[in-house]
């Protein structure tokens, strides 16, 4: 069996679409297929289509609801899309996520923080609900000050995206969302792979814009996550952010596939081709991106940084070192059972001081290419 990296390599984009993309029905919404061509293999469906019409999960042609579930997603057709507009929010380059709420925690009193909608809302016996049901009470269940402003991070594995899919209507989600004084919602990012036929990818993306739509529609100040995984994707980006001027911020996500530098540069290049095609600045919301924070500053300028490795390394007891421009944890150690609250400001000080460093060196390398 092949290994993971072996075969993501195979099903990236190879510089030409398959062969029989070109004529096929849905060539015009998806733009076609960039894999490395394999016999027998002239569409996505030829590949990656299952062949067991009963049993498929997938928005699939070849599955037996397929009329259905075209009609269900809006026929694969993004020509229709509403408005998007944003609130006003200055972001620093660095914004700590709180990945869970520590009981014995004292109070963070941090500009801005982000918090995971998978740990924000829950399921209390049949109904989806947060955890807090007003502003207050949702930054004093996190052990926040109350004068914190909220990201909310909606990116998250899969069953935690169904959860928030099935339940978002019936539970009326996002008027629940707006209650809780949040200031940018990070809308989700149902999954993307490489390995399923297009048809299943597009359907992805038309939740993910469904959300928005809804979370918008209730008040909230959506972000849009760029998932793309062939060339048509950023084509789609680009078109769908040229005609939404009210959109400044976007987020993306670097903690699967793009943590490989190549691949990594390439989608920050790709972002950074849309803000020149739209001719106005974006601001990057890089999940997980602390790594790149230097590329981000110098090939976009605005961005900033979110993950919780501030937070995760406090709680494994390991402070944040700064060895020569390079992130290091180390172990320190604590008596019995020491709060953490001393390290947490210490690592969220100094990690966010050395997120801050690189995007300086970005800037420096920035004006020498443009001189």
């Amino acid at each position: 069996m092949k290994s993971l990296t072996v075969l993501r390599r195979e099903l990236r984009p190879q510089g030409a679409v398959l062969p029989g993309c070109p004529t096929c029905p849905l060539f015009a919404r998806c733009g076609g297929v960039q894999r490395q061509p394999q016999l027998f293999a002239n569409t996505c469906f030829d590949r990656h289509c299952c062949g067991q019409p009963d049993g498929c999960q997938m928005v699939c042609r070849g599955n037996r609801r397929w009329e259905r579930d075209l009609r269900d997603h809006g026929n694969l057709l993004f020509n229709d899309l509403p408005p998007l507009n944003q609130q006003g929010v200055e972001l620093p380059s660095h914004v700590p996520l709180i990945d869970h709420r520590i009981a014995d925690l004292g109070v963070l009193d941090l500009p801005v923080v982000a918090l995971k909608t998978s740990q924000v809302f829950r399921l209390k016996g049949r109904r989806f609900a947060p955890v807090a049901e007003d502003a207050a009470g949702l930054r004093a269940f996190f052990r926040l000050a109350p004068g914190t402003r909220i990201v909310l991070r909606g990116t998250d594995k899969d069953p935690a995206l169904k959860r928030y899919w099935q339940h978002r209507l019936r539970d009326r989600v996002p008027e629940q969302m707006a209650r809780l004084g949040i200031d940018l919602v990070i809308g989700p990012n149902f999954s993307h792979p490489l390995d399923v036929v297009r048809t299943e990818t597009l359907a992805n993306r038309w939740r993910q814009l469904k959300c928005l739509e809804e979370m918008q529609a209730a008040g909230l100040s959506p972000v849009p996550h760029l998932s793309a995984v062939q060339p048509p994707d950023w084509v789609f980006w680009r078109s769908y952010l040229s005609e939404r001027p009210g959109v400044r911020f976007v987020a993306v996500e670097f903690q699967t596939g793009n943590r490989d530098p190549r691949q990594g540069f390439r989608v920050i290049d790709q972002i950074a081709g849309i803000q020149d095609a739209i001719r106005r600045p974006l601001h990057l919301i890089a999940i997980g991106g602390g790594q790149y924070a230097a590329r981000l500053s110098a090939c976009l300028g605005g961005f900033s940084v979110l993950d919780s490795l501030a937070f995760m390394r406090a709680v494994k007891r390991r402070g944040f070192c700064n060895e020569a421009g390079r992130a290091r944890w180390r172990l320190r150690w604590t008596e019995g059972l020491q709060p953490i609250d001393g390290l947490l400001h210490d690592n969220l000080r100094d990690y966010s001081a050395w997120i801050e460093e690189q995007a300086r060196v970005g800037r420096c390398d920035r004006r020498i290419s443009l001189n």
